[in-house]
C-alpha cells in the first residue's frame, strides 16, 4: 500500500430529559443535543508518522485532531451536508480518520481519544466523558462511538523509530513437536537389471581383457554375496596353481628330478661300471606317476630304438627331447616294448 487508508467515525446520541407537561403522559422525554466532538491520534507532541513507503516519495504524516459535531438529530458529523460528488452514502458528510496500516511504519498500535465539548441537554449545560480506541487497519471501516471497544489509557505509541537493539540471548529450546503426518510414496523408480546373469549375458564382448577388468562372483565364504573380482587377480590366482610346475621346465627339458617337493621321477642307480638299461640288476630307475588325471607328466618311453623324442600322453601334452645320451631303446622292456636308456654319464 502507498497510500494512507481511512475509516468512518459515526455516532448517534440521544438524551432523556423531563417529562414535558405538554404531552398526555408521565414519561421522561428523548430530547435534543448538541456538542463538539473531537478526535484526537495519541501522538507524542510533534511527533510525525513516517512513511517511506508512500507515492510518489517518501513522506511524513502530521496527523491533527478532527473535529466535528453532534448535531441536533443526535448524528456525529463532520458537516450537515455531505460533499459534492461525494459517493459514502451518508446525507451528511462524516468524519473519517487516519487507519493503522503498515504504510505509517508505527511501534505500536495507533489510539485515538475522543472528547466532548460545548454539550447542551434540552437547552441546558450537560456533559459526556472522553474515552480512547484503537484506530481499524481496513480502508473504509466503520467506527461507531457508541459501541466501540474503549480501551483508557492508552500511551502514545513510539513514532520515530531509534536504532536496533542488540540481539537478546537465544532462549532455550522448545519441545519437539509431534511427529508429522507421512509424506506421500514417492514414484516408481526404473526398473533395474533382473539379475547379474542376464545382464552379463545381455553385454557386448570384449577379445582381449584388461587388468583392471571386472568379473562378477558369488562369495561362498561372504554368505553368498555378490562380489567382483578384476582380471588382474583372477590371472594371479590361476597363476600361483601352475607357476611352480612351469617354473621346473626349460625348453621342455627336465632339469630337476623334484617339483615343489612332488617326486615325478626319481633316479638311482648303485655303482654303474657302464650303460644300464631300465630293468637291468643294476638300474633301480623308476618314474613314478600321479593319478591320470592329476599327473604334470605321464611318459609311456615308447618309440623306435634310438629315438630322442619322448612323448608326454599327460595333461601338458608336450614332447620332451632327451638331453645327452639319454634315448629309446627297445633293447629291454617291462612293458610296450621299449624303455628309457641312460648310461649314468652322459644324460
Amino acid at each position: 500500500m502507498t497510500d494512507p487508508a481511512y475509516a468512518f467515525a459515526i455516532g448517534d446520541y440521544v438524551p432523556i430529559v423531563a417529562d414535558l407537561a405538554s404531552d398526555s403522559d408521565a414519561k421522561p422525554q428523548q430530547g435534543s443535543i448538541s456538542a463538539t466532538v473531537t478526535l484526537t491520534p495519541i501522538l507524542q507532541s510533534g511527533d510525525v508518522i513516517l512513511a517511506t513507503g508512500a507515492s510518489p516519495r517518501p513522506k511524513g504524516f502530521i496527523p491533527v485532531p478532527i473535529v466535528g459535531r453532534i448535531d441536533t438529530d443526535g448524528l456525529v458529523k463532520l458537516r450537515v451536508e455531505p460533499d459534492e460528488g461525494s459517493t459514502h452514502g451518508y446525507p451528511y458528510q462524516p468524519i473519517m480518520i487516519l487507519c493503522d496500516t503498515p504504510l505509517l511504519e508505527l511501534d505500536g498500535p495507533l489510539f485515538y481519544r475522543v472528547t466532548f465539548s460545548n454539550v447542551i441537554f434540552g437547552g441546558k449545560p450537560g456533559m459526556i466523558n472522553s474515552f480512547e480506541f484503537q484506530a481499524p487497519t481496513v480502508d473504509g471501516a466503520v467506527v461507531n462511538l457508541i459501541t466501540v471497544g474503549r480501551v483508557p489509557g492508552q500511551p502514545a505509541p513510539g513514532i520515530t523509530r531509534g536504532p536496533v537493539g542488540a540481539s537478546g540471548p537465544t532462549g532455550a529450546t522448545g519441545p519437539t513437536g509431534a511427529t508429522g503426518a507421512t509424506g506421500p510414496t514417492g514414484a516408481t523408480g526404473a526398473t533395474g537389471t533382473s539379475n547379474v546373469a542376464s545382464a552379463t549375458n545381455g553385454a557386448s564382448g570384449k577379445a582381449t581383457p584388461a587388468d583392471a577388468d571386472e568379473l562378477p562372483l558369488v562369495d561362498s565364504a561372504g554368505s553368498w554375496g555378490l562380489k567382483k573380482l578384476t582380471w588382474a587377480n583372477l590371472k594371479a590366482a590361476i597363476l600361483s596353481h601352475v607357476s611352480t610346475a612351469v617354473a621346473s621346465f626349460t625348453n621342455k627339458t627336465l632339469v630337476s628330478p623334484t617339483i615343489t617337493g612332488t617326486n615325478f621321477i626319481q633316479r638311482s642307480i648303485s655303482s654303474p661300471t657302464g650303460p644300464v638299461m631300465l630293468g637291468s640288476s643294476q638300474a633301480t630307475d623308476y618314474v613314478t606317476f600321479a593319478k591320470f588325471d592329476e599327473a604334470v607328466a605321464l611318459l609311456h618311453l615308447d618309440g623306435a630304438s634310438g629315438s630322442t623324442t619322448i612323448t608326454d600322453s599327460g595333461g601338458l601334452a608336450a614332447n620332451w627331447t632327451a638331453a645327452g645320451n639319454a634315448q629309446i631303446s627297445t633293447a629291454q622292456s617291462v612293458s610296450g616294448g621299449a624303455s628309457l636308456y641312460l648310461d649314468g654319464t652322459g644324460d
